[in-house]
């Protein structure tokens, strides 16, 4: 099935990639992160999905999960070899960076409509590599402008700048320490070392974002999150985690069966009665065993 830009931030509906159904309910389910040929996106939240996505009904799932139905991921029928826009998704994470002139910012900021080139340097832009999240399921892109200035931005001239972060990359390591990020308003500079290690982001105040849902301010959880942000790797396998919820359904007794008991219900409860009575009775009832 097809993979498109969509949700609440994006209506365009062009297709960026291709995944199978089974893995929307897997690996790229809701709020999974997804390397497509020429974009990394997130799996938009089931709301974003098409209306006419085949609706799925399990009473004993939906009484233990809460919720009033299921949506199975559409997949179009691709009759003309072109692929549909069948799934949406958005961009994340925001930040990339120019392989060419190492600017570091939101996608936006290079000057490609498409958010695809740097229009400077007429290079393909690469996605952030580092990214944040907390325990309590938030996400959102690694805070590059807090990590270089230690947590205070109060002498940087361009504080509220976006586009101030450049990143240069050392030949003496292969480690984080070889990625420098540095403020050009300012002039200061901090490698990625030690950033994915618990408390590196101690002090860092998580915005409650989930980037699924859209990167507005409107779809950031409206609780207050106090928990402490850690560095993850965009592509690490403890980014997302698939829950998965089962239930046993038995379908109904068929109709027929129900009409026999029914016409023999008074030789069954006998039976019963009896059995219960200490007396240790067996016998059928039109091909029912009773014990």
């Amino acid at each position: 099935m097809a993979i498109h830009f969509g949700g609440s931030d994006n209506k365009k509906g062009n297709v960026v990639g291709q995944l199978r159904r089974t893995q929307l309910i897997t690996t790229f389910g809701s709020g999974a992160i997804a390397d497509l040929p020429d974009y990394s996106v997130i799996i938009a939240a089931t709301d974003n999905w098409k209306e006419y996505s085949p609706e799925l009904h399990d009473p004993n799932l939906e009484k233990l999960l809460g919720v009033s139905g299921f949506k199975e991921p559409y997949a179009s029928a691709n009759t003309d070899g072109e692929p549909k826009a069948d799934i949406p998704a958005l961009r994340f994470p925001i930040w990339h960076f120019c392989p060419s002139c190492g600017r570091l910012m939101p996608y936006w900021g290079f000057g490609d409509e498409k958010g695809r080139t740097c229009k400077r340097c007429h290079k393909n832009i690469v996605p952030s590599r580092f990214i944040a999240a907390c325990v309590n399921g938030h996400l959102e892109d690694f805070p590059y402008k807090w990590w270089v200035h230690n947590g205070d931005l109060s002498d940087c001239p361009a504080k509220n700048a976006n586009d101030k972060l450049k990143v240069t990359f050392s030949d003496e390591t292969g480690g984080l320490e070889s990625i420098i990020i540095t403020c050009t308003a300012c002039g200061k500079s901090r490698s990625m070392a030690g950033s994915l290690l618990d408390g590196a982001l101690r002090g860092y105040h998580c915005c409650g974002k989930s980037p699924w849902i859209g990167i507005k301010s409107d779809y950031n959880d409206p609780v207050p999150c106090e928990a402490e942000m850690r560095g993850l790797q965009r592509g690490a396998s403890n980014v997302y985690f698939a829950q998965t919820a089962s239930a046993l359904t038995i379908p109904p007794w068929s109709s027929q069966l129900n009409q026999e008991i029914e016409a023999n219900w008074s030789k069954i409860t006998d039976i019963y009665e009896k059995n219960n009575s200490g007396e240790k009775l067996a016998g059928t009832i039109n091909g029912l065993f009773i014990t």
